[in-house]
């Protein structure tokens, strides 16, 4: 008969311990979630970059210069300049206010899409989760099958030499 058979100690450390464990391992390691995650992250910053545009701009220009004054007293002259600017945006013609909506519109639709990744990968770890839960029945009621299997031959081969029925060994 075939002794011995099981299933093998790399493939059973692979596998998460319980259901719940398989669905927070897939929430943290699953390529469409870890993706969908970043895109989300990508489209918050899309968000915060259209919006910069509704805000004001500060900007500084400093110049120096050094020259020399060909008059009759040759003298070197410089000149030094700082000059700060405020920039406050008044009206856009609504240009950039449709360009912030559209932004969030991404980042919603974004959302969206990392959560049906989530739920998707979710089932899947539920259905994969109840196939192991079957397989590992079957393996339980094929294991009992071939036990009783072996009794039921050890019982024909005792009767064919005459010898008293066999008494299976216990557990």
């Amino acid at each position: 008969g075939p002794h011995g058979v099981a299933q093998p100690a790399a493939l059973q450390a692979e596998l998460p311990r319980s259901l719940k464990g398989g669905k927070a391992g897939a929430d943290g390691e699953q390529p469409a979630i870890r993706a969908g995650i970043q895109s989300v992250e990508d489209a918050e910053f899309g968000v915060d970059v259209t919006t910069g545009g509704l805000l004001p701009t500060v900007s500084v220009d400093a110049a120096w210069s050094r020259r020399w004054d060909p008059s009759i007293n040759t003298r070197r002259v410089e000149d030094a300049t700082i000059t700060g600017r405020l920039t406050v945006p008044f009206y856009q013609g609504g240009g950039v206010s449709s360009q912030v909506r559209e932004a969030k519109q991404v980042r919603n639709q974004r959302r969206i899409e990392r959560e049906q990744s989530r739920h998707e990968v979710r089932a899947a770890v539920v259905s994969a989760w109840g196939q192991a839960d079957a397989t590992r029945a079957q393996i339980t009621s094929s294991q009992a099958q071939v036990r009783a299997n072996e009794v039921a031959l050890a019982g024909v081969r005792d009767a064919a030499q005459g010898r008293p029925l066999y008494t299976p060994p216990s557990p």
